[in-house]
C-alpha cells in the first residue's frame, strides 16, 4: 500500500508525489461578476458585461411574458434548489441535467445557465419586475488553451 507523503499527495509510480488536480478556477476563470437584468431582449451571457445580441448571433436568455427565463438555441438552464451558492461545477452539472429551456423564477431563485459559448452562469434573482428579472451573477468561461 502506498503511505502518502507529508503534503498529503499520493507519489506517483516512479516515486515523485502526484500532480494535484486543478482547482475549479483553474479549469473555468470567472469571465463575469456582477448584476444584469434581462428583458425581452436576447441577452449574450458570453459577452462581458453582458449584454443584448440577437438569439441568432450569440444571445443565450431573454424574459417571456408566458415562460419567465427563456433559453435560446442550445442553452441549457437548471434550477439549484440548496442553500448554499453552486460552484461551477454543480452548476454546469445542473443545467446539463435539467436541460430546461424556460424556468419561471421568483426573487431568491438560482439558475444555472449553460450558454451556447460553452460558459456556465450562475444567476441569483435579486428582483422580479413586471418586464424583466434581474441578478447577481458569477459567469465562468472555459479556457482555451
Amino acid at each position: 500500500m502506498t503511505q502518502p507523503t507529508p503534503s498529503g499527495s499520493v507519489p506517483s509510480p516512479t516515486g515523485s508525489p502526484a500532480s494535484p488536480s486543478p482547482s475549479p478556477v483553474e479549469l473555468a476563470p470567472v469571465s463575469y461578476e456582477g448584476q444584469f437584468s434581462i428583458d425581452e431582449r436576447t441577452k449574450d451571457l458570453d459577452l462581458d458585461p453582458p449584454a443584448r445580441a440577437p438569439a441568432r448571433n450569440g444571445g443565450d436568455l431573454l424574459w417571456d411574458e408566458n415562460l419567465g427565463l427563456r433559453a435560446t438555441d442550445g442553452v441549457k438552464i437548471g434550477l439549484w434548489r440548496d442553500r448554499e451558492q453552486p460552484t461551477y461545477e454543480q452548476c454546469s452539472v445542473a443545467a446539463r441535467a435539467a436541460a430546461l429551456t424556460r424556468a419561471e423564477l421568483d426573487e431568491g431563485h438560482v439558475a444555472c445557465v449553460r450558454t451556447n459559448g460553452g460558459g456556465v452562469a450562475r444567476l441569483r434573482v435579486t428582483s422580479v419586475e413586471d418586464r424583466s428579472y434581474s441578478f447577481t451573477a458569477t459567469i465562468w468561461r472555459m479556457r482555451e488553451d
